[in-house]
């Protein structure tokens, strides 16, 4: 899929349309900080699909495999803001360049 098009779908989800689930009584929020495992395992238990979408800006955003998602974006965290989808656009994981990140599922 075109970087531009991953791109528009995933900003065209507006936050109103996520449910975003709640890692603790008070916060979507996950701090994983400099322990990137702990965001690894995030999105090996939030993602059951093979085929991913990595979105980073209009140009850059793309399709890669689960297994490869470790090595594509362990540079990223603690720099950039980032999300990671599902094949289908259903599911979510947000990450922010503080070391933190959420899940969330598309509500119907």
């Amino acid at each position: 899929m075109d970087p531009h098009l991953i791109y528009t779908i995933s900003r065209s989800i507006k936050d109103n349309k996520i449910h975003w689930i709640k890692a603790s009584n008070d916060s979507e929020w996950v701090h994983f900080g400099v322990n990137k495992q702990i965001a690894i395992d995030i999105i090996d238990n939030h993602f059951s699909n093979e085929l991913l979408y990595v979105v980073f800006t209009r140009r850059k955003s793309v399709q890669t495999a689960k297994i490869d998602i470790e090595k594509m974006i362990s540079a990223l965290f603690g720099f950039q803001n980032f999300s990671i989808w599902d094949a289908e656009f259903k599911k979510i994981a947000q990450f922010n360049s503080i070391g933190t990140v959420r899940i969330g599922l598309v509500k119907d």
